[in-house]
Formats: structure tokens, sequence, C-alpha cells
């Protein structure tokens, strides 16, 4: 095994040597134990009916308090003296999903930690989106830290130093000191851009407020890239693959409903889809042009189910609606391959999503009982599975 391991990291036909050592691994020695811890976390996950508890709760005060009943319960008491209300909760749920995404990579089996690191890139990608667009309304670190979510490789102390750079060299020199911005830089050009062209973006975001938006998109690019990468090297799991596909398809779907209601033409849509699943850029930008939100998801319907996605939308007419129902299948997904999937991979990447989901949910909730939302709006905007 330790010669075919080599050969592969050599570069010797790759693909074959790794469905080769994928079936000479015996499977219950590598998962059986990290199977095992993860259905144990599981344990720890909120339950449906908890979900709609809060949803009920009046006041951000009383979630606060449904919370104190579940696993964040530490991390309230931990933040309370610091922070209250909506900032207490969104906190919380951010540093318990942090703990909780660093206990999965460490019971990762090690050939398999790369792959969970590179799905959380996601929130490397959002906590630099969230820091770039605070250096432009001129906020302070105490003002973002509710919405960041320390899951990634980028600490707390790399993002504060991109808050705090005295220009736009500066945050580019502390970006390019990360393990994500390296990589970022490295992208081949056909994916991004240049990395001079990258660099000059960067330094122009505070000249020109038009490069911010290319900006956002190639942070949120490479991210879905390294899940793609993920997804073609996952040890011939074709349920991860399946997993993170969909999460692709989520999201480009998303990006073209969206741009497509702002007036957004094929050019300003193109920099904005991601790599992931069988549909390339081109194919979604043809997709796009048919202008319609119904025959759109009718052509994704290969790789989505969007039945449901068209029901809500023929009787809500809101995007929001569609995004929920699309969601909701993939979280159906997720959760199938956490129960019924032994000794694999999919099993950990099957929780990561679950779990990812019930931050959104809370946070959801928080938001929309500070806005004086009542309980069905709330209640629509949830993703939940039994």
């Amino acid at each position: 095994m330790n010669s075919l391991a080599s050969a592969a990291a050599a570069g010797f036909a790759p693909r074959l040597i790794e469905g080769i050592y994928s079936r000479l691994t015996f499977r219950p020695l590598v998962y059986g134990y990290a199977n095992a811890r993860v259905h144990g976390m599981f344990a720890n996950f909120i339950p449906a009916k908890k979900i709609d508890e809060m949803i009920s709760c009046r006041t951000v005060q009383s979630l606060a308090e449904v919370l104190e009943r579940t696993a964040y319960k530490q991390d309230l008491i931990d933040l309370s003296l610091r922070f209250k209300g909506e900032e207490l909760i969104e906190l919380a749920v951010g540093q318990n999903f942090a703990k909780f995404a660093k206990s999965l990579i460490k019971l990762t089996p090690e050939r398999d930690k790369v792959s969970i690191k590179a799905i959380l890139s996601r929130w490397d990608a959002h906590n630099i989106k969230t820091v770039i667009l605070a250096r432009k309304q001129k906020k302070n670190y105490s003002q973002i830290a509710p919405y960041l979510v320390l899951a990634g490789s980028v600490g707390e102390e790399k993002l504060k130093q991109m808050l705090q750079a005295q220009n736009s060299e500066q945050f580019y020199e502390a970006l390019r000191a990360t393990e994500f911005g390296r990589g970022l830089l490295r992208m081949p050009s056909s994916a991004t851009e240049s990395e001079n062209s990258v660099r000059q973006m960067f330094l122009s975001i505070g000249k020109d407020s038009a490069a911010l938006e290319p900006i956002l998109a190639i942070l949120d690019v490479y991210a879905y890239t390294l899940m793609a990468g993920v997804a073609k090297a996952a040890n011939g799991e074709g349920q991860v693959s399946s997993l993170l596909a969909r999460q692709a398809y989520e999201k480009n779907l998303s990006t073209v409903l969206r741009l497509l209601c702002a007036g957004a033409d094929a050019q300003k849509l193109r920099p904005h889809i991601v790599t992931g699943g069988r549909l390339s850029a081109r194919q979604w930008i043809d997709i796009s042009a048919l202008k319609d939100t119904k025959k759109i998801l009718q052509r994704v319907s290969r790789h989505l189910p969007v039945e449901d996605a068209i029901a809500h939308y023929e009787k809500s007419q809101k995007i929001s609606s569609v995004e929920v129902a699309i969601s909701l299948q993939s979280a159906k997904r997720s959760l199938r391959q956490f129960r019924h999937t032994q000794m694999s991979l999919a099993t950990i990447v099957g929780a990561l999503l679950l779990k990812e989901q019930e931050v959104a949910n809370i946070r959801k909730i928080a938001r929309g009982k500070a806005l004086g939302l009542d309980a069905d709006e709330i209640g629509k905007m949830m993703v939940m599975v039994k």
C-alpha cells in the first residue's frame, strides 16, 4: 500500500492508483473511530422541535434562554459578559461551529483532513469578504465579530491585520501571508485572473468601488474550486462528490436567479460562477439566457430536485422560497448520507453540512427576531430535516 501511495504522489496514473488504494483500504480501521465519534457529536445537534420552539420565541432574549438549554449553553455563558441580544447569539453559534469544525478535523483520518479543510475554506471566503466590506464602511473589529465564523484556516489575528491595514497594499500583503491567500494567488488564470491582475484589483479597492464586486466573487470562486478538488479526490466516494456538487449547483443557481432579478447580463454573471458539478460556466450562462425562473429551474432539474422549488415559486414569486426549497432537499440528502453511509468520509462531510445548516437556521431566527418578524415569516426561511 505504501508503494501505491508513493506512486500516486509521484503522479503515475493518479486516478487509477487512488482507486486501487481505496479498495485495498480496510475501511472499518480507517473510518470506524471517526464515524462513531461523529455520530456521538450528532446527538448534540438541535432537533426540529427545539427549532420550532425558538421560532415561537417572542424576543431575542427568550431565544437566548432556549439556546441555553442546548449544546450552545457554554458558548453563551462565555460571551454573555461582553455581548447581549442578537450579537451574543451570532457570536455563540459561530464560536460553537468553529469548535465543532476543529474537533471534526482532529478526528478525521489523516488522508482526508485536507478535504474537510477545503470545505471549510468557504468560511475563510465569508470572513475575508466581511472584512473587506467592513473596511469600506469603516467599522472596527468588535462591530463585525458577531458575523465572523473562525472555522477556516485564517485565524482572528490575521483577520484583524487585514481589517486594520492602513491601505490596500497592507491589506493585500496581510491576505497573501495566509494559506488561503497564497492559494488564491496561485489559481490558474482560467479560474480567476493572473496574480498581478488580482493584486491590482485589491490595490484598487480603496480607489475604485467597481473593483469590489469582482474581488468578492473571486474569493467565492476559489473556495468552491477547493471543494471541487475534494469531490474529484474523495477516494472514490461518489456520495462525497454528489454532496459537494449540489453545494455548487445551489450556489450557481442562486447567483443566476438573483443577478437576473437585478437585471445583470451574461458578462456580469460570468465572474460569479463557481466550479463544481457537471455544468460549466458556459452552460450556466446559457441557462441564464432563458430569463424565466421556472424555465431555469426546469433546465437544472437533472442536477437538482426542483419540483418543490417550482411549486413554492409559483405560490410566492420569491427567489428566497426557491433557495429554501432546494436547500431543504440538500439537507435531506446530507442527513441520508450521514445516517445510512457506513465507514466513509461521506458520514463526516454529511455531519459538517448539517451543522452548517443548523447554524444558518439559528442565525436566521436571531436576525428575524431582531427585525421584528413574526413566527410565520421566520418559519418560511427555515431549512429543517427530521
